[in-house]
């Protein structure tokens, strides 16, 4: 597949070619940012596409030493409000609406969205943009995130230049899957899909985005009295386990718990593999009649995950947040 990819970094020019955009046009269009948290997320490009031979990258927050010239925050917000008066194509939309209303106070239409598109076609298979380009597109690979971005770095910190190949392809890719799945649902006689999109699939999106930004109020007090308790259990569960173990170890480490079960009580072991024997839950299962503790260890281990997984850090996420809100992403 061949394509032109553009660098539009002069502000006059930009505006010039997205007001050259034949009317009602379909636009696929992907913003890149400096991080993948949506709420904490500053822009630092976007680009766009509306034919099969060329896509666009407009820079806007790059910084790094002898950094090139760069489109102002006025003229990006003014290009992207003329972009929203065409029929617009995203690859998870619901991140990329975030990423304008919190950069430019934008509410962004949807008209396509090739990740829901391609979960429509196969529910079962993967829906990102790496992997649907490698099955829909022809075996297409596309550029690596962590081929262009250093560790510890973000985008903003690379090349215009290479920043450009790299997001030009994305709104590529999103242009082409689009009218891709159009006719694999055409071919399957599946057409009925894209009702389904348009009256539920897309809508529904703006319904988890507002649950998302609304937040879910606990009750810290609650929550408070559930961690007291909760570690009080943990600590009756590993006081009994020792007692019928008759010795100390660490529960929590698969290593010490193998040894103690499969060569301390000689129990049922599963085959035992470079790292150890194995002690998930169903190896647990399997041999909690042959001896009082695997029972008790069972106990302590779904304690244990309630504790650490649930109740600890949502207590301290309430708490962080004035409201006592937490929030999430669907």
């Amino acid at each position: 597949m061949n394509c032109k990819y553009i660098l539009l970094n002069d502000g006059k020019k930009l505006i010039d070619l997205i007001q050259s955009i034949p009317q009602n046009s379909l636009v696929s269009f992907d913003t890149e940012t400096n991080c993948l948290d949506s709420k904490k997320a500053k822009i630092v490009g976007f680009s766009f596409c509306w034919e099969n031979s060329k896509a666009y990258y407009v820079p806007i927050g790059h910084s790094y030493l002898g950094v090139e010239n760069q489109i102002s925050h006025n003229d990006a917000k003014k290009a992207i409000q003329l972009l929203n008066t065409h029929r617009l194509i995203l690859q998870n939309f619901k991140y990329d609406l975030e990423i304008v209303r919190n950069n430019f106070d934008i509410e962004i239409k949807l008209f396509a969205d090739t990740m829901i598109m391609a979960w429509l076609l196969n529910s079962d298979k993967p829906v990102g943009m790496d992997k649907l380009a490698l099955r829909l597109l022809d075996g297409y690979t596309t550029i690596a995130f962590k081929d262009v971005v250093k560790k510890g770095e973000d985008f903003s910190s690379v090349t215009i230049h290479h920043a450009c190949i790299y997001a030009a392809e994305d709104a590529f890719i999103t242009f082409r899957l689009y009218n891709k799945i159009l006719e694999l649902f055409k071919k399957n006689d599946e057409e009925y899909l894209m009702k389904i999109a348009n009256q539920i699939e897309f809508p529904f999106v703006n319904v988890l985005n507002n649950m998302e930004n609304k937040g879910i109020k606990i009750d810290i007090s609650f929550f408070e009295t559930l961690k007291v308790n909760s570690k009080n259990n943990l600590t009756d569960l590993t006081k009994s386990i020792f007692e019928l173990a008759g010795q100390e170890f660490n529960i929590n480490s698969p290593k010490q718990l193998g040894e103690f079960l499969f060569d301390t009580l000689k129990l049922t072991a599963s085959k035992k593999t470079k790292t150890g024997y194995s002690t998930n839950e169903s190896v647990l299962v399997k041999i909690k009649d042959e001896h009082k503790v695997v029972p008790k260890i069972l106990e302590y281990r779904e304690a244990f995950k309630l504790y650490s997984t649930y109740i600890q850090p949502l207590l301290e996420l309430g708490k962080k947040n004035e409201k006592n809100k937490i929030y999430t992403s669907f």
